[in-house]
């Protein structure tokens, strides 16, 4: 067995590969045991129905120093910055033309690395 700790928003924030009781994570909101062969980075805690969610792939569109498509709650990093996401899209000034690497986080979908072209604008 292996025992996932999660916070209150869902987030899984340890995990132990052997049954642990609850009373071990002071700072966990949910304590749940899984089966050995699942992936901490795979999982969340759905507190709406109270149960494990496994994380799903993310399907963005990338665009011209844009990323769309992204699910409430998502953050983002870009060079060296998290930046939270308002909104379904997130869009990005640049200096001089790039190809920014921007790496999407969703508590209900897997990380997603994207490459996003950019323009100058104005």
């Amino acid at each position: 067995m292996i025992t996932f700790a999660f916070d209150v928003t869902g987030k899984c924030i340890c995990s132990v590969n052997k049954a642990v009781e609850a009373s071990f994570f002071s700072d966990a909101a949910y304590v749940v045991q899984m089966p050995v062969n699942t992936d901490v980075n795979s999982v969340w805690y759905d507190v709406e129905n109270g149960r494990v969610g496994f994380k799903k792939p993310l399907q963005v569109t990338v665009s011209t120093n844009r990323v769309s498509g992204l699910p409430a709650g998502s953050k983002v990093a870009v060079d060296g910055e998290l930046l939270d996401v308002e909104g379904e899209s997130i869009e990005f000034e640049v200096d001089y033309p790039q190809l920014l690497k921007v790496v999407v986080f969703n508590l209900k979908h897997l990380d997603t690395v994207v490459e996003v072209p950019c323009e100058v604008q104005g």
